[in-house]
């Protein structure tokens, strides 16, 4: 049904432009007035031949917007076009038959009035309706094909349109699950630490409320720059370094050009976040998470490194790494494609996620 719903809407699609049609119309059948009459005028030049060449002018432009009128009503435009064969060919002919007739009593009437007969011959009104049949027909290739080629053409637009909506979807969707899940770890580290240093959880506090401000302003927005994606992560970082003490050492640097350039929010904090819940944490005397962002040729390189061991069981499931590896892979497919790539290897005692996105010249 809704299939059928969008078809339908397509196949009234000359009435965006209203006025397209009588352009085409007035300029086609203006050309066919122009070589009509410019041949009859030029092998008898009087006023019948200027007379029949503005009846047939006038006739043709009638009885294919009188056709036209008929199509838009019984739908033809929404078949299939082989379907269209049939009844395309009928109506020609029986518009030409008609209009052959028509011209074919005009033209007599006016000799008539100018004194002079014409012998009536079944050759040559076979003739006559041949070519009013061609004409016709031609008609109706041209209506028909642009029609169609416009059909294609919004066809491919609404495709466009909804593979964009349907990523959209899936953006907003995967960004929903990203502060939650952020949230929830905070909070619990908050918890953690309130029976024991009451003043550094104030401090957790006053960090947490400037990264839920960060990504409840830039939730809604595909891009955010390193500057100051990197600035929610220090935040994220420092919030940890009080909970962990000394178990926790972090790094953050920024090459030369990148700071301006831009990153799905979220991303790099949700690496730093993964590298303590899943690194640090798991050691004993804890460990060193390390943050670059660099430019390599034309290439944006974004790191996370912490010292850990990344299990190749544990990486395929969600309940060790959460959801932020997922949603950061996924994120990346849907807005760069194959402009970026995600990695996340072991390297000696180092667990190392790199983001490479290649940026637009």
């Amino acid at each position: 049904m809704g299939q059928q719903a969008v078809i339908r809407t397509r196949a009234y699609s000359e009435e965006d432009n209203p006025y397209r049609f009588w352009v085409f119309q007035l300029f086609g059948w203006g050309l066919f007035f122009v070589l009509l009459f410019s041949w009859n005028f030029y092998r008898n030049p009087s006023w019948v031949t200027v007379a029949s060449s503005l009846f047939a002018f006038f006739t043709g432009f009638a009885l294919t917007s009188a056709y036209r009128v008929f199509v838009i009503r019984h739908g033809w435009i929404q078949w299939n076009p082989i379907k269209l064969v049939l009844p395309i060919v009928a109506v020609t002919l029986l518009i030409g038959v008609i209009w052959s007739t028509a011209l074919t009593s005009f033209f007599h009437v006016m000799m008539q009035l100018n004194g002079q007969t014409v012998q009536f011959t079944w050759t040559r009104t076979i003739e006559q309706m041949i070519n009013s049949g061609g004409i016709i027909f031609l008609w109706n290739i041209l209506y028909f094909a642009l029609h169609f080629i416009q059909i294609g053409q919004r066809s491919r637009i609404e495709k466009y349109k909804m593979e964009a909506e349907a990523k959209t979807a899936q953006l907003n969707m995967l960004r929903s699950q990203l502060n939650p899940h952020f949230m929830f770890n905070a909070l619990n580290n908050i918890r953690a630490l309130m029976l024991e240093d009451v003043p550094r959880s104030r401090e957790m506090i006053t960090h947490l409320s400037d990264i839920l401000r960060y990504s409840m302003t830039y939730a809604k927005k595909q891009e955010v720059t390193i500057k100051e994606e990197l600035g929610i992560v220090e935040q994220f970082l420092e919030l940890c370094e009080i909970q962990f003490e000394d178990r926790l050492q972090y790094k953050i640097e920024a090459g030369e050009g990148t700071l301006p350039l831009t990153v799905p929010p979220m991303t790099i904090q949700l690496l730093a976040e993964n590298a303590v819940k899943h690194g640090i944490a798991k050691l004993t005397k804890g460990g060193l998470v390390q943050v670059r962002s660099v430019l390599v040729g034309d290439d944006l390189l974004l790191e996370v490194k912490n010292h850990g061991e990344l299990n190749p069981v544990r990486k395929q499931t969600r309940e060790n790494n959460g959801i932020g590896i997922e949603n950061i892979a996924r994120r990346l497919q849907l807005l760069y494609g194959t402009g970026a790539s995600f990695t996340v290897a072991q390297q000696e005692e180092w667990v190392l996620a790199r983001i490479i996105i290649k940026q637009k010249k």
